[in-house]
């Protein structure tokens, strides 16, 4: 029984959905709390970021923002969501802004 718990504890220990792990994480949140009076857009727009831990690294900018909503049609942003991949702590992590709106 003690060996299935040291099991158990090692896995909660080296992946993470909630929080981050040493293996795996794989986490969405809202990049903001403020929801009062935020409508519910009726389009999604994803912008995906790469990064590995060797000095190369892809970030957003706002221009490849407005180029993502605009080829998803959206005039109007809403709110938005954050989506992190993470892979041997945080060797490679790829982070998606998700973007929703009008």
């Amino acid at each position: 029984m003690i060996r299935y718990c040291i099991i158990i504890i090692i896995i909660f220990l080296i992946t993470g959905c909630s929080s981050p792990g040493i293996l795996y994480t794989n986490i969405t949140r809202p990049h903001t709390t403020s929801f009062n009076n935020s409508p519910i857009g009726s389009k999604v727009c994803r912008v995906n970021a790469h990064q590995l831990k060797v000095r190369v690294s892809g970030e957003w900018s706002s221009k490849i923002i407005d180029n993502a909503m605009r080829e998803a049609g959206m005039t109007k942003c809403y709110y938005v969501d954050v989506k992190t991949l993470s892979l041997l702590l945080g060797t490679y992590k790829r982070t998606t802004l998700i973007l929703y709106g009008d």
